[in-house]
């Protein structure tokens, strides 16, 4: 699988404090492997 990541997500991540940023990997892998909906998600799959 091939991950872009465009400027503008790292410009976010780089405003992030250590704390937050340690966390958006775990998210980042959940959401790209389905464990987590946006709430998005939730609506359309409802």
């Amino acid at each position: 699988m091939d991950f872009r990541i465009s400027d503008t997500f790292t410009d976010s991540l780089a405003r992030l404090t250590g704390e937050e940023q340690k966390t958006v990997p775990r998210i980042a892998f959940g959401l790209a492997s389905g464990l987590y909906q946006t709430e998005e998600q939730r609506i359309v799959n409802q």
